[in-house]
């Protein structure tokens, strides 16, 4: 049973954890079951528990110390059992001392602890990642993408990642939309991966590796429509002049990809 802690409105926490009673407030017209009884027997995940206010968190420690409670506006004890797990991209040690989250809490939620490191520190998880949630939005969007070519890897690999993940999978789904079949390649990569890439420290600065991107990903499109012109600059997202401009700037023989 997972739960969203920042998504829950605070009026509505306590009967969304707890569950209420027929007639316990004003609109409770039925008996409701919380996420702590639906749990029992299970597992109850609190994400982004960080986000939970004090007076919930004694709430729960009280429910976990227990291993009881009420519903709103109930008078008998409801006993439950169940593994509790919890993540937080914030720091819970600083949020103790600043008093914005409970010592008691924390401690009784913190048994063992799994420290996940950011995706740019796991380069070597990279690959086998983007390639699970592309076999999943292969799925959820009905497609059958074969794979992503290496270049776009190498790439990956060398981007910052800020939004680990969530990110990883939003710039995946808007590569599939631009990706009719085939492979995945630098020409669906979005913009801002170019000038957002990072050094790797391979002595080359960054305005030459964007510029190496720039070029393969034109000469690529310029090869994909046999070298016509008006074709490419659609396909690029650019003008025909700017597309000339481009070929003239990185040196692409485009005479070359008409044969």
């Amino acid at each position: 049973m997972a739960v969203n802690c920042g998504a829950i409105p605070p009026a509505l926490a306590e009967s969304e954890f707890f569950g209420h009673q027929k007639g316990a407030f004003s609109g409770a017209d039925a008996q409701k079951p919380g996420k702590l009884e639906l749990a029992s027997g299970g597992t109850l995940f609190l994400d982004e528990v960080g986000e939970l206010s004090l007076a919930l968190q004694v709430k729960l420690l009280r429910a976990l110390e227990q291993k009881s409670f009420y519903r709103l506006g109930g008078v008998k004890p409801i006993e439950v059992n169940f593994r509790l797990l919890s993540a937080t991209h914030r720091d819970l040690e600083a949020l103790c001392r600043s008093g914005e989250f409970r010592e008691d809490f924390y401690y009784r939620i913190n048994v063992l602890e799994l420290e996940l490191q950011p995706l740019r520190e796991r380069t070597e998880d990279i690959e086998p990642l983007a390639m699970h949630l592309l076999g999943m939005l292969n799925e959820e969007m009905n497609r059958d993408t074969k794979g992503i070519e290496a270049e776009v890897i190498s790439m990956f690999k060398a981007y910052g990642w800020p939004g680990n993940v969530r990110e990883m999978r939003n710039i995946l789904e808007r590569m599939l939309v631009r990706c009719e079949r085939g492979f995945l390649g630098i020409r669906h990569v979005p913009v801002e991966l170019f000038s957002h890439s990072r050094q790797q420290g391979t002595g080359t600065s960054l305005a030459e590796q964007i510029r190496d991107l720039e070029r393969k990903l034109i000469s690529d499109v310029m090869r994909r429509t046999r070298g016509k012109k008006i074709e490419a600059a659609r396909m690029l997202g650019i003008s025909r002049p700017t597309l000339d401009k481009k070929l003239s700037s990185l040196e692409i023989d485009w005479l070359e990809a008409r044969t």
